[in-house]
């Protein structure tokens, strides 16, 4: 098994760690729940269904943001409380995980934890939070208007199935003029997902901002005067070369602004790489909208919902990405915070 695995890049000794912080964590965390008199059930993600939520009171995501995900998929709505618990923290940021492990030193360490973290959230000791998801409506070329179930937490990405193909799309944002954009594809986002791929993939980068400035720069594009001249600025031993609090300031002041609330009523959306040139153009490549609606003029589309469902995107059928109402919200917390503040 060792040798399978490293020919295919997979270290052994990191998988079975990783493994075993796992089964530490959930072993950790069902004794810590029965120790208080809480009655649980272990499902894997895909084995949820709405009879085995019925009188469920929250439900535990014990993993990764994955697990997460994967499990907000089959919650109906803000009813029944989603908890994440990053397993192994040393291996998964978690940024939807409220609850972490403290201690990997030893097993009575993360129990103490746990069983902390559990009393908490019987107490009331944390404060709501509601992740606004998105609703996705196909509507065939015959007009039948299609809702889907599965409803978005983080983001909707739509391309051509080979990444290598232009996907084309007829896209509408808001009230504004449709557009026919040729691009690698488009990101559409929740508030909790502005965090996520949209941020990568909206970051203006250091190199780009360094290389504006140069070229904005009289001494160094050759072109005249201007508020541009960076050189009295500059490091004298490179001359023309802004200086890195300059690039610094406007990295953050540009980057800053791209996530939004969780609970925010809009989203979020960027068309990557989109080919521009004397034959095609774009007005709006990204920003935030109330409803992005997407016609297909591909014929080998499809959109993924959260990196989990695979949806078929058909020649002519159009996709309509609009927030989603307060009731299908996933609800989680937060317990990062003064308990002290609880009401």
């Amino acid at each position: 098994l060792r040798q399978t695995l490293a020919r295919r890049g997979i270290r052994y000794d990191k998988l079975s760690r990783s493994d075993q912080a796992h089964r530490d964590t959930m072993r950790c965390l069902l004794e810590a729940l029965q120790q208080r008199g809480v009655n649980s059930q272990v499902l894997t993600a895909h084995q949820i269904t709405p009879k085995s939520l019925e009188g469920v009171q929250a439900v535990f995501a014990a993993g990764g943001d994955g697990t997460f995900l994967q499990t907000a998929s089959h919650i109906p709505g803000i009813s029944i409380p989603l908890i994440g618990v990053n397993t192994d923290p040393v291996s998964s940021q978690g940024h939807l995980c409220a609850v972490v492990p403290e201690d990997r030193a030893g097993e009575g360490d993360s129990l103490r934890g746990l069983g902390v973290a559990v009393d908490r959230l019987m107490q009331g000791h944390f404060l709501w939070h509601d992740h606004r998801r998105l609703k996705l409506l196909l509507v065939t070329s015959d007009g039948e208007e299609l809702p889907l179930s599965h409803l978005a937490l983080n983001e909707v990405f739509v391309s051509e199935a080979v990444p290598c193909r232009p996907s084309i799309f007829n896209i509408g944002i808001d009230n504004h003029e449709r557009q026919t954009v040729r691009s690698s594809g488009m990101i559409v986002c929740t508030g909790t997902g502005s965090t996520a791929w949209f941020q990568s993939a909206t970051k203006v980068f250091r190199s780009t901002i360094r290389a504006v400035l140069r070229a904005a720069n009289p001494t160094t594009s050759g072109r005249p005067g201007g508020e541009g001249n960076w050189e009295s600025m500059a490091d004298p031993t490179r001359p023309g070369e802004p200086p890195p609090e300059v690039v610094e300031r406007i990295f953050d002041q540009i980057n800053s602004g791209r996530s939004f609330p969780i609970d925010a009523r809009e989203l979020g959306f960027i068309v990557r790489e989109p080919i521009i040139n004397r034959a095609h153009f774009i007005q709006r490549r990204t920003g935030n909208a109330r409803q992005v609606s997407l016609h297909s003029l591909g014929w080998d589309a499809h959109f993924v919902i959260d990196g989990i469902t695979t949806v078929p995107f058909n020649f002519g059928v159009q996709l309509i990405l609009q927030p989603g109402d307060d009731d299908v919200s996933i609800r989680s917390v937060d317990m990062q915070y003064d308990a002290a503040r609880t009401q």
